[in-house]
């Protein structure tokens, strides 16, 4: 499933912030670890029927105002 450019940002910045967070790691633990994040996140959004924003999971979406 391809999910919409919003969604794909939200879900790509998400793994951006974990991937320098996982710095001091080995280089391939740290590539694993955000490519099986990236696949459970993509399962969460093609179970939710949705590949637009509101089918990514709640705490990768801003705040609503």
């Amino acid at each position: 499933m391809t999910m919409a450019g919003d969604a794909q940002q939200r879900v790509e910045a998400y793994l951006g912030t974990l991937r320098q967070l996982l710095r001091g790691m080995n280089a391939e633990d740290a590539r694993e670890i955000v490519e099986e994040l990236r696949s459970h996140l993509m399962d969460r959004v093609a179970a939710s029927g949705e590949a637009t924003n509101a089918g990514v999971p709640s705490h990768l979406r801003p705040a609503e105002s």
